[in-house]
């Protein structure tokens, strides 16, 4: 799915953690504990409507929702689990489908925000 695509490579959760620089990257043998992400879900949501037409939606909400893991690299036990989302807006002007897949990156960068702050907390 394209918000799959959007984290599979964790580019943007890796870029805020760098960004952060309270944590130190490393390669997984070596890290003393490991994140675990996984997508959950995507939702929309209406945030406004049409002054003309009451039933039209002129902005959506749009919500990247994961799973979030991290765990003793070496016992492989939990230490913490939170559920996460990002969000973004879009208009869906035109074609739904491509104003929604245009969203997506907006909500990845997000959730990777979420993500690093999450994780800094629980460390």
């Amino acid at each position: 799915s394209p918000a799959s695509a959007a984290l599979r490579d964790g580019r943007a959760t890796v870029r805020e953690f760098l960004k952060d620089g309270s944590l130190r990257m490393v390669n997984a043998d070596e890290a003393d504990a490991v994140l675990d992400v996984t997508i959950t879900g995507l939702a929309m949501e209406p945030l406004r409507y049409s002054r003309d037409h009451a039933t039209e939606t002129t902005e959506f909400r749009l919500l990247l929702v994961a799973d979030v893991v991290m765990k003793v690299r070496e016992t492989g036990r939990e230490t913490a689990r939170k559920g996460l989302s990002g969000k973004s807006t879009f208009d869906p002007a035109g074609d739904m489908s491509s104003a929604k897949r245009r969203a997506i990156p907006t909500a990845a960068q997000d959730l990777a925000n979420e993500i690093v702050e999450a994780v800094v907390e629980a460390w």
